[in-house]
């Protein structure tokens, strides 16, 4: 569901455009994929049409325990603790621990968008009232407590039960302070955060409107300088795109009909080799924040590095191309992104996936992507 604004096929190549060549894909489609079968039937399509290495999740629900069970080859179980795009969400504490009891007994890794949603309900209902029907509410909907408070319930949930949790696009201040204190503490917790967190602000949205909508929210300047210094602390294991493509006719939306989400994973690498270029990173820990530490995390076997016997998944970029990123240069199918008009330092001149060429200066080969699990 949704090829009008995505395919394995405009995905993969607006991705191996940006240096990408293993993605995870989410599973908020349309339908969910939170049965094997569905889960078979994506592999099917991925395997077949993707330019680059593909991983996919398992989405929770309260009663798909035996799914989680039997799957197998998944880089996770993704929890919606908060409603996002799609249908997922898993609200009460008891499904949490269940869900986490299950990942736990199978080893498998569970991946958070961390929010609370009964906050969030209260906070729309606040704004309905006081006729808030713009894009730059969206902070004072999914505000940074919002955030907090769910990373602080399921941080409970896991060290009571010991499993692996993963948190997703983590955009705020608070919520790293207590995944910093949760790994201090000494639980198995890592956490990424999204360019679009990293490069905007709250202030965007008055600008862009729903373009910068997004979940969670984009967060005050403050919030979006504290993420740089948690990369550089350690705090922060990866950086991830949270690709979510939507066309401009749904962003033009009324702002409570919109859908939040933006595509990203052409624009990822440009944005972070600007980051070195300006000192907020070395290019060495932007190499482990995308290529080694995922590996890592998610278990993606002789990939991740540069090591004899690995797979030759290889970006090449010249470094000192300046230009500008553009609406019309994209190569997903939505053809927009939030940073239209965002001078960049640093360009991706040829993609390698498993030894083969699948990008070079504009021009796509042969696909030659694969699973990686």
């Amino acid at each position: 569901g949704g090829e009008y604004k995505e395919d394995w096929i405009t995905g993969s190549k607006a991705a191996v455009a940006g240096g990408i060549t293993t993605v995870l894909d989410m599973p908020n489609t349309n339908p969910a994929t939170t049965t094997v079968s569905l889960l078979e039937e994506k592999r099917a399509i991925a395997g077949r049409d993707s330019y680059c290495n593909f991983g996919l999740y398992l989405g929770a629900t309260p009663s798909n325990m035996s799914e989680i069970e039997n799957a197998e080859r998944i880089a996770g179980v993704k929890v919606y603790a908060g409603s996002s795009t799609g249908d997922l969400l898993i609200e009460k504490d008891t499904d949490v621990q269940k869900i986490f009891e299950t990942a736990f007994a199978h080893n498998v890794l569970v991946v958070c968008h961390a929010e609370h949603e009964h906050t969030m309900k209260e906070n729309t209902a606040k704004a309905r009232n006081n006729f808030w029907n713009h894009a730059k509410y969206h902070s004072q909907i999914r505000t940074v407590e919002v955030e907090a408070m769910s990373i602080e319930k399921l941080l409970a949930i896991q060290k009571k039960v010991g499993n692996k949790v993963h948190f997703a696009h983590v955009s705020s201040k608070i919520g790293l302070d207590l995944i910093k204190e949760a790994k201090k503490d000494g639980y198995w917790v890592t956490a990424e955060v999204c360019p679009h967190h990293l490069f905007l602000s709250d202030e965007a949205t008055e600008e862009k409107g729903n373009l910068a909508k997004m979940n969670p929210s984009l967060k005050s300047v403050r919030d979006a300088k504290s993420l740089w210094k948690f990369i550089e602390d350690g705090t922060v294991d990866i950086v991830a795109t949270d690709h979510a493509p939507h066309t401009i006719k749904e962003k033009n939306q009324e702002y409570y009909d919109a859908p939040s989400g933006i595509p990203g994973v052409q624009t990822m690498l440009p944005l972070l080799l600007t980051a070195v270029h300006a000192e907020k990173l070395s290019l060495e820990r932007l190499a482990e924040l995308c290529c080694s530490k995922p590996a890592e995390l998610f278990g993606i076997k002789e990939r991740g590095i540069l090591k004899e016997g690995n797979y030759a998944d290889l970006t090449l970029i010249d470094f000192d191309k300046q230009g500008t990123i553009k609406n019309e240069d994209q190569y997903s199918k939505c053809g927009w992104t939030c940073f239209d008009g965002l001078s960049v330092q640093g360009a991706v001149d040829k993609t390698l996936v498993n030894g083969n060429l699948v990008y070079s200066n504009h021009s796509f080969f042969e696909n030659h992507g694969m699973e990686v699990y």
